[in-house]
């Protein structure tokens, strides 16, 4: 939860370059978690299965 409170506030910061890799970021970690957690039948790597485990354990996620 700490990276991706990181990462809001980043995106609200005034400095468009930590903007814009702050938007990478969530990108990329969106992607993982489409590809790998919601599409996929079962997470199969070990950092899919606990990725998937701290966004059950983390409800405001």
């Amino acid at each position: 939860m700490h990276i991706i409170g990181s990462l809001e506030y980043g995106l609200k910061g005034l400095d468009m370059n930590i903007s814009s890799q702050c938007a990478s970021a969530v990108d990329n970690l969106a992607v993982f978690c489409f590809n790998n957690i919601i599409m996929g039948e079962a997470p199969t790597s070990p950092a899919a299965i606990k990725l998937a485990r701290h966004i059950a354990d983390c409800s405001n996620f």
